[in-house]
């Protein structure tokens, strides 16, 4: 069971049915600028405050939202701080005014809530998100996934989320990606949708342009119905070079200017085997795992079983769900009869282990190796991902990689049609390992490989990116969390008697609940980066993409980057690699409503990723610095974070007909 996205009125079902649904999507090398739409048409007798739910990747930034009532009003979405967004749009809905608002409930969970929308509407929601490719695992590949399901996980969702039942019937749903990649396309194919694909031109009909195999148009079938995540499997010439972009953005009312970088690589090196290690597969068997999943499953342990190194190994099984229980005691040593005996316990698996208990599964293996705590240890997580506990899970994976001194690594498969990617990457990010993902029918054997060989491998650590700026540059501002300083006590001043009867006394103030505490932020450092340390960039695996971002604030008339380097460290052998930075002038994106460049929304988005993880490592409520500094990102670039909402408020102005602004 899976819910998919839909519009409610508060207290009622399926009143305001949707109709249509389309997304256009622009796929520039591993760049994504997508523009979703979807229509939806009230049946309802009264007006109605409604309220729609969508999923996005977790790694998606919205850059954009507005509504369309009619086919005559459009009410554009503004950027505003999260608490300031909801009382803009209370009181504008108060006032009788049609608004919306869309917040978000997780990286990949949004809600769009639209106020006085009267009986017979049509409603037409446009959302623009920007995204970086997920990595296939298979060299020279990507992988596109467009989520259209929600799935129900387990857990306590959170409390402002509606739940949203399954829209009924079939909705038709159209789809648009054009491809303009660096090299030659080889193939394009997708196995949970039927598909039509041309290469060599951006264009589904024929044209009289020479044919230019780095094009390509893809669209579903004419019978495809919005029921399932869509999946392209994308394989190009040249995709995994190393590549730097840069976009410069002028700062109103300064003479400086923000330079925004994106450097991503697929790290192609000789892979230096780990010495000795412990293996450990952590299976999910819990109810969500039922069906094509848990089969998928069994199917990945057979092969991942016999990718072990011969030598120096030994490993383990265990299963999860409400529970957590191993094939043995304690990590056996890897020969042929332990193979075979863990290989016949896997095929009896099943999905018998109800709810999806992560973080205390993971809380379980960890402490079966407290005897061997600080030896090389990879885990395996195999999972849908499917649970509300984000963030005890990702504080349970860093505390336990820090008590390791990181001899500790944590990877991920993801199995299933529909996973959390929110989750899945999470954990991989805490545990520095990485993730790779599995649907319930497909062949994943290169993936499965490609995944043991980095658990097998040692990494690239101590990352470092010089971005070719002054050094200068660096951050001056000393990150605290608490910047306020106490003062020294000042004489008690003199108390005035109070009146009991004043006539002018003035009433209790009209705001009220519970305010976030007001932070004082220093300015933006002249470097930002995400990640922003030294020592928190991600380890180095070949054949895994890695994505580092910085935003450089210098003067206007400061030439570009032309180089940046990345350096590391192998086994105590140094690595480097420069790359040439390109301007990203030719990434032009066309008609969009995006407050920032798309780079300059990238960086923004992983630095406020950089900051929640930090938060989450700690178990702690984000502070209220971490707070400030993600409203101020979201604010600046036009993003929504959990900080920071879309408002949009009709003011009554000329009607703008919608066929005008969606050709």
């Amino acid at each position: 069971m899976s819910l998919q996205c839909g519009i409610i009125a508060n207290g009622k079902r399926d009143v305001y049915p949707l109709v249509t649904a389309t997304c256009k999507v622009s796929v520039v090398d591993v760049n994504v600028h997508a523009k979703l739409r979807q229509t939806y048409v009230s049946t309802s007798s009264e007006a109605e405050e409604v309220v729609y739910v969508f999923p996005l990747p977790a790694d998606a930034a919205v850059c954009a939202f507005s509504a369309v009532i009619d086919a005559t009003r459009t009410i554009e979405g503004e950027v505003k701080e999260r608490h300031q967004a909801k009382r803009d749009y209370d009181e504008a809905v108060s006032a009788g005014k049609t608004a919306a608002l869309l917040e978000q409930h997780s990286t990949q969970v949004f809600q769009v809530s639209l106020g006085n929308l009267k009986p017979g509407q049509t409603i037409v929601v446009d959302i623009e998100f920007v995204s970086l490719i997920a990595h296939a695992g298979i060299f020279d590949s990507l992988r596109l996934k467009l989520p259209v399901t929600v799935a129900p996980f387990y857990g306590t969702a959170p409390s402002t989320l509606p739940s949203i039942p399954r829209v009924a019937g079939k909705i038709p749903f159209e789809l648009e990606v054009s491809f303009q990649m660096s090299g030659n396309i080889t193939a394009i194919t997708s196995d949970t949708h039927p598909v039509s694909v041309r290469v060599g031109s951006l264009s589904s009909e024929g044209t009289t342009a020479a044919f230019d195999a780095t094009l390509a148009h893809v669209s579903l079938l004419s019978h495809t119905f919005l029921d399932a995540d869509i999946v392209l499997e994308v394989k190009c010439a040249g995709l995994d070079a190393p590549r730097c972009t840069v976009q410069r953005l002028s700062i109103p009312d300064s003479d400086d200017v923000t330079d925004a970088l994106s450097l991503t690589l697929v790290p192609r090196f000789a892979a230096v085997p780990v010495p000795k290690q412990e293996y450990i597969f952590l299976v999910d068997r819990s109810g969500s795992m039922d069906g094509g999943r848990i089969a998928a499953v069994r199917n990945a342990l057979q092969i991942m079983l016999r990718s072990l190194p011969s030598k120096n190994s030994t490993f383990n099984v265990f299963s999860f769900g409400q529970r957590c229980d191993s094939l043995w005691p304690e990590a056996v040593a890897y020969n042929k009869d332990s193979v075979e005996q863990a290989s016949t316990y896997v095929e009896s698996m099943s999905a018998n282990y109800d709810g999806t208990e992560i973080a205390r599964a993971l809380t379980t293996v960890f402490k079966s190796r407290e005897r061997t705590l600080k030896e090389p240890a990879a885990v395996f997580l195999l999972t849908d991902g499917e649970s509300w506990n984000v963030k005890n899970v990702f504080k349970t994976v860093a505390d336990a990689v820090a008590a390791s001194d990181k001899a500790l690594r944590v990877f991920v498969l993801g199995v299933g049609d529909q996973v959390s990617t929110e989750m899945c990457d999470g954990i991989a990010r805490a545990g520095r390992g990485v993730v790779t993902y599995v649907r319930e029918r497909e062949k994943p054997d290169a993936k499965l490989v490609g995944l043991v060989k980095a658990a097998r491998s040692a990494l690239v650590q101590d990352v470092s990116v010089d971005w070719g700026v002054p050094a200068e540059f660096a951050d001056d501002f000393e990150v605290v969390d608490s910047p306020s300083v106490p003062t020294a006590d000042a004489p008690p001043a003199a108390i005035a008697p109070v009146s009991l009867f004043d006539p002018g006394a003035k009433a209790l103030p009209e705001e009220l609940g519970p305010r976030d505490e007001q932070v004082s932020l220093p300015p933006f450092p002249r470097l930002q980066q995400a990640p922003m340390h030294a020592d928190a960039l991600p380890p180095l695996y070949p054949g895994f993409r890695c994505n580092v971002f910085a935003l450089i604030r210098q003067p206007r008339d400061a030439p570009l980057p032309q180089r940046v380097a990345i350096r590391g460290m192998l086994l105590g052998s140094p690595a480097v690699l420069e790359v040439p930075v390109v301007a990203a002038s030719t990434l032009d994106w066309g008609d969009t409503g995006a407050k920032a460049p798309f780079v300059h929304v990238l960086a923004a988005r992983a630095l406020v990723q950089d900051i929640e993880d930090l938060t989450a490592s700690t178990g702690a409520p984000p502070s209220g610095f971490a707070k400030a500094k993600i409203a101020r990102l979201g604010t600046t670039y036009g993003i929504a974070t959990s900080q920071t909402s879309f408002v949009a408020i009709d003011e009554f102005g000329d009607p703008e007909p919608l066929q005008e602004r969606y050709k």
